[in-house]
């Protein structure tokens, strides 16, 4: 995704009121999602007030997803676009997010353990959706790997505090290399600190599953 050249459109109309972001065509007819650095807004807990930030952390999600071979977020990449630095993730259709327990039960345990380990403090119905053949799509990182972590924010990793985990969940886990994840992270740029947090988490999920963390949820959870 690196190399992809976009397209400029005729009316650069962001999606988000929050961030600047925009749907773009890249040379090759693909969709895709550009969030340029200089249309961050600063001031989120635990992130540090430096553009780049959150775009370092939207590739940061997609390595930890990838290297656990969960498939949940879209391949995202930073690149230097028509409007400066930012992360460029692949569009992928789909449609509205669904209350959690509609999803099947490995998915949801894919998105609890993803959430805890990248420390997720954002994890609301705007921030996943539902691909067009059903499966889980966790998109918006900008606010996870924080340096500061006063709770989290996912109903996903609130239904599982305290559980255990599917078998194919846990053999992901085991396969990770730690060394790998690290060297992952710090390629995208993260500080130490948000990278040790990870790392921490990453143990902790593995060898005993999520502790009971604070977790500010959004749906009454059955």
């Amino acid at each position: 995704m690196k190399n992809q050249r976009l397209v400029e459109p005729e009316n650069w109309e962001s999606l988000s009121s929050n961030n600047a972001v925009y749907l773009l065509r890249s040379t090759d007819g693909a969709l895709n999602i550009y969030k340029p650095i200089s249309g961050e807004r600063l001031g989120r807990y635990g992130i540090p007030n430096v553009h780049g930030e959150y775009a370092k952390r939207e590739v940061a999600a997609f390595r930890v997803d990838e290297i656990l071979g969960f498939g949940l977020v879209p391949p995202t990449a930073m690149i230097d676009g028509p409007r400066g630095r930012g992360s460029l993730q692949q569009f992928v259709p789909s449609t509205e997010a669904r209350a959690p327990w509609h999803y099947e039960e490995l998915q949801r345990q894919q998105m609890a353990v993803l959430d805890y380990i990248i420390g997720n403090t954002d994890r609301h119905s705007g921030n996943y959706r539902t691909c067009l053949n059903g499966r889980l799509l966790a998109t918006d990182h900008g606010s996870s790997f924080p340096e500061k972590l006063n709770h989290f924010s996912s109903d996903f990793l609130h239904m599982y505090k305290n559980k255990s985990f599917d078998a194919d969940v846990m053999k992901r886990l085991g396969a990770v290399d730690p060394d790998h994840l690290r060297l992952a992270l710090e390629e995208v740029g993260l500080s130490r600190t948000a990278i040790d947090g990870a790392l921490e988490r990453f143990y902790q999920v593995r060898g005993g599953g999520i502790p009971d963390v604070e977790v500010v949820t959004h749906y009454i959870v059955p």
